[in-house]
């Protein structure tokens, strides 16, 4: 009985192990510390919300509370500044190769105080999605191909019609390694914290979604096998 917990727990630690965190966020070229769970990461100006550990949230389990920030994610006090247009560069600590999939961003206004902010409330805007980027050949390239090739690198851009305000900038990467078995797409959701300076009048694109709700197992970009066919995403 012993034996066979201890293998679990390091089972999971070491499946744990294999994905990664952001360790920090470039906005217009200024560095904002992120955070890593594997490292209790406690730098105070952080602006990556606290979260459990660097496991995934499975398609099983879309329908939760830890599908907007991750598992057991917290606020965090301090804020990245940006402006509207600005380029953004979140930098991963690593990737596996195996686990290829989309990346997408979203940006939600926050109406309260951020220590309050409970994320499955939130509104949140879609501001970046990149999919299968080739098809063909006999190894296909996906946007977690990419962020590998640019130094665990995923690079966006704050929208030029925005207005001025703070908001959760909810970042993710999708791996559909194992997603032929329904219930087994892994998403790895991060929440951090900008103050964006917009337009007066200005307004994010789209109705936006809430988390959860957003996704369902179902869904075709969900339930999919990679392995076969797949021509766009």
């Amino acid at each position: 009985m012993k034996i066979s917990i201890i293998l679990a727990t390091l089972t999971s630690a070491i499946l744990v192990s294999a994905h990664g965190s952001i360790v920090k966020i470039t906005i217009a070229g200024k560095e904002f510390p992120g955070n890593n769970p594997a490292k209790g990461n406690k730098d105070p100006d952080r602006i990556v919300w606290d979260y459990k550990d660097n496991g995934p949230v499975n398609a099983k389990d879309l329908q939760t509370n830890q599908i907007a920030c991750s598992r057991n994610a917290k606020p965090v006090k301090s804020f990245g500044k940006a402006k509207a247009g600005d380029d953004v560069m979140i930098h991963w600590t690593k990737w596996s190769e195996s686990h290829r999939g989309p990346t997408m961003t979203y940006l939600a206004p926050i109406p309260v105080d951020v220590s309050s902010v409970d994320p499955t409330t939130l509104t949140f805007h879609k501001i970046h999605h990149l999919g299968l980027i080739s098809s063909g050949g006999k190894k296909k390239r996906w946007a977690s191909d990419i962020m590998r090739e640019s130094g665990m690198t995923v690079k966006l851009r704050i929208p030029r019609s925005i207005p001025t305000g703070r908001y959760v900038l909810r970042h993710e990467l999708l791996a559909l390694h194992g997603a032929q078995k329904k219930g087994n797409a892994q998403f790895y959701p991060i929440c951090a914290n900008l103050e964006v300076q917009g337009y007066e009048g200005a307004k994010l694109g789209g109705e936006g979604v809430k988390f959860p709700g957003a996704y369902s197992s179902s869904d075709p970009g969900v339930d999919i096998n990679i392995h076969k066919g797949v021509k766009a995403y």
